[in-house]
């Protein structure tokens, strides 16, 4: 019964709608209430005089309900149409007959889904040059609603500057919707052409004409006109699509107004730049605008910032004359501010007193970032450290990132930084939930910690989506040495069965002597890698002894590891203390290859590794150093094939704590090597031509000498594959000069196929195969006709025929005289016209005539294609 009222009062307001002029812009948004229930917004521009003036709407809800919806905009009264309303909507400041409308309702969905919520209404205002008859035309927008519970809770974007805009004739227009997005995902926008009767495109609908370009920046929402041509009114259509860990979850199609009237000022220019805000802190952020005519200008500044139930942000004008106006806006982001995704702010200024008043439009991001956690400190106790940190500031926050290093750190955030840069060499080694926690402790898990290493510390607080908070001071943290640290693990002597080994460690300084009070004991530990446990291997009750010697061991293809473990046997108890951390011997592996041999050494050590010496056995039966490099790896060149050379690398690294030998050198065994031509050349790449007059292919690649990687090629071999069915073969070889490096396929007038090389060097080393070039057949007819025949009885060019041809499956042929009389048709792939009209059957007279063959040839992948052929041939006899 209500709805049988509300359909009632509707039709009393909108009396003669059919013809009236109306719709200018609108959109539809929507809010998430609870469950599945929604708020939702339709938001319409339309023209003000307008008997036809809506005081309710009907809204589609996209799953087969609908309702009439009431205005809720603007002061009682009496529409265009002479009926009372209780809201009119709102006419717009610096425009003629422009009026907001707003119409709020709520609904509730049975389940998921998605749903496209829509509004159709008659008619567009009357007048839109590039909507053909507009007032006749429907208005119709649409918004999508996806319902997910997977996905969460969800709202639509949301504008904050009205779909109407003016522009001048000759002047680039840029205008936005100063959109935004309640749950911080991610906007991007498409232009598209205005909707009609039942959502439809509407038929004959075009862009609006520009002297240079019209478009819609996809990324911030600019849609630039550039520029203008003829007075009137456009309208536009774009959507606001609302994406989510990079999924389209919903979208809303904005239809847009702009008046482009004739005027001599320009607009205004924004200065605004991007920046950033930490909460608890006040920004204050300045904005410029100028006039380059000297107007007066007003300013509205407009986003979600400015929205927010918890801590909305202001602004305000600090000064405005003739031609220039300077504001800033102010905010104190709250600890619900926080989110990866910026916050847009968007300046609309105009100017007052022309006849026409021109705005701009520019947006700015302002990127939110938690503050640090405030006094970090830390703790060396035995074997572990201990952090702690003040209360966190926002109780929101879902926990904390613990992150740790060995290297040095020196390094300052920027006031627009937050989380752990890569660049730091931080490892995160916890993550700690609950705002409330205010201490961890580091039991050294993910790499166990060393006494004698200093080690780094920084926290960071982390919310929903994983953003993270500015990051710490750093705590700097050096454990106790209660324990020996290891510092040496190097071969003595290389050999398969009596290789020896040299393992040193740094006495402890920190024993508790009240709990331990001695004697102590060391002893020495080696992996057996075999049973997968470590075995003693020797052990010392004098703690000033700190060099061990293993024997009888592998070391020409084993690595060893080591530890030390220390014992207190007071009272003949022995009592475990602690242990060393382990550390394994440098181990050097080698590989041979053209006129070099390449070095790689490795090792598994609690100190720090700085450099490696690297070490080639001379004529005199001694190891001289011929590099030093940083990584372990080193390439020894320009050696000569066939000979062996042998080497030995020392690793020289360092405990960043200080009171240990500096540097740490350690050896790793000698391994010996032959350089061979053992590399095959580079890749070649491949560019295949075809000659379509010679009906060949024109293969051509790149020496591989050219870039260096070899200078022993051979030859190459050419691989070809004729269709797409059967495999790769060998086509040829050019063998005996590298620089030979072209080929000239003919394969019976058959252009089409597949190609790839290889190169092979002096050795027989071959290359992996080049680049694969396909022709697929349409690159060329292969028919080839000739432009003159003498059809004169001498049995010689006496027909119009093909002078060659291969790959073609079937012709039609049209001939046609001077004046477009066709004089012959034909199905043979030959032609055979003998020069009669293929009526009369009489010869026809001697000239000029005109073709026009349709011809299908064969493809590479086994379908057809087809090209017309079109040109003259003379007949003389």
């Amino acid at each position: 019964m209500k709805k049988i009222f509300s359909l009632l009062i509707f039709a009393l307001c909108c009396a003669n709608i059919a013809f009236a002029t109306h719709n200018r812009a609108g959109e539809i948004t929507f809010v998430h209430v609870s469950g599945y229930t929604y708020e939702i917004t339709v938001t319409t521009i339309t023209y003000s005089p307008s008997a036809a003036d809506r005081y309710e709407l009907e809204v589609n809800f996209g799953d087969g309900n609908s309702d009439v919806v009431s205005r809720v905009n603007g002061p009682a009264g009496t529409n265009p149409a002479g009926v009372y309303c209780a809201h009119l909507g709102e006419n717009i400041s610096g425009y003629d007959d422009v009026k907001l409308n707003k119409y709020t309702t709520t609904h509730t969905y049975a389940g998921t889904g998605t749903f496209i919520i829509s509004v159709e209404d008659p008619n567009r205002n009357y007048g839109v040059i590039n909507i053909p008859n507009s007032v006749n035309v429907p208005f119709y927008i649409e918004t999508m609603l996806y319902i997910n519970p997977f996905m969460g809770s969800n709202d639509s974007p949301q504008t904050t500057l009205l779909p109407v805009d003016k522009a001048c004739v000759g002047v680039p227009f840029i205008t936005n919707a100063g959109a935004y997005d309640l749950d911080g995902d991610s906007l991007s926008y498409e232009l598209i052409i205005c909707r009609g009767e039942s959502g439809l495109e509407i038929p004959g609908y075009t862009y609006p004409t520009a002297s240079h370009s019209f478009y819609i920046d996809e990324i911030t929402g600019d849609l630039f006109w550039i520029s203008p041509t003829i007075q009137g009114e456009y309208n536009v259509a774009y959507k606001i699509k609302e994406w989510r860990n990079g999924v389209q979850i919903g979208y809303i199609i904005r239809d847009f107004q702009i008046l482009v009237l004739a005027c001599d000022n320009n607009p205004p220019n924004i200065e605004a730049a991007d920046t950033c805000a930490v909460i608890g802190e006040r920004l204050e952020y300045p904005f410029v605008v100028t006039d380059g005519d000297y107007d007066a200008v007003t300013v509205q500044v407009s986003g979600e910032p400015f929205v927010l139930e918890n801590a909305p942000a202001t602004y305000e004008v600090l000064e405005s004359s003739e031609g220039l106006l300077t504001g800033r806006v102010l905010w104190e982001p709250s600890c619900y501010e926080a989110r990866k995704s910026p916050y847009v702010v968007y300046f609309k200024a105009t100017e007052t007193g022309n006849t026409v008043n021109l705005s701009s439009v520019n947006s700015a991001n302002i990127y939110v970032y938690a503050p640090a956690p405030q006094n970090p400190g830390g703790d060396a106790l035995s074997g572990n450290v201990y952090l702690n940190w003040d209360i966190y500031c926002c109780n929101n926050a879902k926990g904390f990132y613990i992150y740790r290093t060995r290297y040095e750190d020196n390094h300052i955030q920027g006031q627009c930084e937050s989380g752990m840069p890569d660049e730091w060499n931080y490892e995160r080694i916890s993550v700690v939930e609950g705002s409330g926690v205010t201490s961890f402790t580091d039991y050294g898990e993910t790499s166990g910690l060393v006494p004698g290493v200093k080690y780094y510390y920084r926290i960071s607080a982390y919310f929903d989506d994983e953003v993270e908070s500015k990051i710490s001071d750093k705590v700097v943290v050096t454990l106790k040495k209660d324990v020996p640290v290891i510092t040496h693990v190097s071969v003595q002597k290389t050999d398969a069965e009596q290789g020896e080994m040299t393992i040193t460690l740094s006495p402890p300084t920190e024993i508790d002597e009240v709990l331990y009070p001695g004697p102590y004991k060391y002893f020495l530990y080696r992996y057996d890698e075999k049973e997968e446990i470590y075995v003693e291997i020797d052990s010392t009750d004098n703690l000033l002894d700190s060099v061990f010697y293993d024997f009888h061991l592998n070391t020409k293809d084993i690595r060893y590891r080591y530890y030390f473990g220390l014992y207190n046997y007071s009272n003949g108890i022995r009592e475990y203390m602690g242990k060393s951390s382990s550390a394994t011997s440098l181990f050097l592996v080698t590989s041979s290859g053209d006129e070099k041999i390449t070095l790689s050494c490795s090792s598994e050590v609690p100190w720090l590794l700085d450099s490696f010496d690297i070490y080639r056995k001379f004529e005199t039966g001694d190891f001289e150093k011929i590099a030093n490099v940083t990584d372990g790896t080193y390439i020894d060149g320009g050696l000569e094939n066939y000979n062996e050379y042998c080497y030995m690398v020392a690793s020289l690294g360092h405990y960043s704590a200080g009171g240990y030998a500096d540097p740490l050198v350690n050896f790793s065994q000698s391994r010996c090597d032959i350089p061979a031509d053992n590399e095959a050349p580079c890749v070649s790449e491949l560019t295949v031509f075809p000659d379509c007059d010679e009906m060949t292919n024109h293969l051509t690649w790149t020496n591989p000498e050219s870039s260096g990687c070899c200078d022993d090629v051979a030859g190459y071999y050419i691989y070809f594959q004729s269709d797409a069915q059967s495999g790769f073969a060998i086509l040829d070889s050019l063998m005996g000069n590298e620089y030979d490096t072209s080929y000239l396929h003919y394969n019976e007038g058959i252009m089409f196929g597949c190609y790839y090389i290889t190169s092979v060097d002096d050795s027989g080393n071959v290359s992996e195969a080049s680049n694969v070039v396909c022709l697929y057949g349409d690159e060329c007819t292969n028919y080839i006709l000739p432009n003159i025949f003498t059809p004169n009885g001498d049995s010689f060019n006496d027909v119009f025929k093909p002078k060659s041809y291969s790959g073609i499956l079937s012709v039609e042929t049209y001939i046609y005289n001077r004046q477009g009389r066709l004089v012959f048709h034909s199905d043979d792939i030959e032609i055979n016209w003998d020069g009669r009209d293929y009526l009369s059957h009489q010869n026809v007279s001697d000239g000029v005539y005109f073709y026009v063959c349709t011809v299908t040839m064969a493809r590479y992948d086994g379908s057809t294609g087809e090209k017309i052929l079109s040109g003259y041939v003379h007949i003389i006899r």
